[in-house]
């Protein structure tokens, strides 16, 4: 029994001797624990996520049904191609978040994009492992729901 409550006491020093809690504990302060979705638009949303790649945001709480509008989704569409690293999104009902794995902007402009067409935000458990984006389709949305005034 006493070789058992040895490692299991030397396990914490362990792993901070080699940055594992340290690499943990930067990616889940570099984000805000709750966005104030009322005073953040999803143009700064993205941004933030830009600012923190490696990181990986769970969303607890749902921004409002019509907080993307057709300027932003506009705005989006710009940087779907973008393959700047950026932070990835989960929802915080997945049973996995992805800690060290990194999205891009594109993939996460996307997946705005797709909460505004699902109607919630976020539309998948996970922006990296649960979505799988046609870049060529949503450019025929957008042109299409453009043309009908968004």
């Amino acid at each position: 029994m006493r070789p058992l409550l040895a490692l299991v006491l030397s396990l914490p020093l362990l792993f901070a001797s080699c940055g594992c809690l340290e690499e943990q504990a930067e990616t889940a302060s570099t984000l805000p624990a709750e966005i104030d979705w009322e005073h953040t638009n999803p143009i700064a949303f993205l941004d933030l996520l830009v600012e923190h790649p490696g990181a990986a945001y769970s969303v607890t709480t749902t921004p409002p049904a019509d907080w993307i509008s057709a300027d932003d989704v506009e705005a989006l569409m710009q940087r779907i191609e973008s393959e700047e690293p950026a932070a990835l999104v989960c929802s915080a009902l997945s049973s996995y978040l992805p800690l060290g794995e990194t999205s891009t902007e594109g993939r996460e402009a996307l997946f705005l994009i797709e909460g505004l067409r699902e109607g919630n935000y976020p539309p998948r458990l996970c922006s990296l492992h649960y979505f799988e984006p046609n870049l060529e389709e949503y450019r025929a949305w957008w042109k299409d729901r453009r043309g009908r005034g968004y």
